[in-house]
């Protein structure tokens, strides 16, 4: 087998090579898109929707979008960059600038998205590795 996870010759190379930039930048424009949703004025959009679910969903998202545009990566380094990022945005709503209110329960809700995201993901890793 090859590195990039599928039996030889049933993807071509090239194909699984665009496929991860491709993952790659969903993965970037998708942390940009929530950096943006977290720091910006949006409670209009937001009405009737639970904060902490937009947390969640958008953490996890984004821990299964970073396994898949980075396959070889450990899943502990995702899920620490991932949470520096959570902790960095919540930073950022401190300022005075920022019309947003930090809150530690929006970072609980960031790290459980992206310990659900990863977890299948992990399992399936371990699963396998002992195979």
């Amino acid at each position: 087998m090859s590195d990039n996870r599928f039996p030889d010759g049933l993807i071509p190379a090239g194909l699984v090579a665009r496929a991860a930039a491709v993952a790659r930048g969903g993965f970037w424009f998708a942390c940009a898109v929530v950096l943006w949703s977290t720091l910006a004025d949006t409670a209009g959009l937001q009405e009737g929707l639970w904060d902490k679910g937009l947390h969640f969903t958008a953490f996890y998202a984004l821990a299964v979008m970073g396994a898949v545009a980075y396959p070889t990566l450990q899943l502990r380094w995702i899920a620490a960059g991932l949470l520096a990022f959570g902790f960095g945005i919540e930073a950022l709503q401190k300022l005075p600038f920022v019309a947003r209110d930090a809150s530690w329960a929006d970072f609980f809700a960031d790290g459980a998205g992206v310990v659900f995201g990863l977890a299948p993901i992990a399992l399936d890793r371990l699963r396998r590795h002992l195979l």
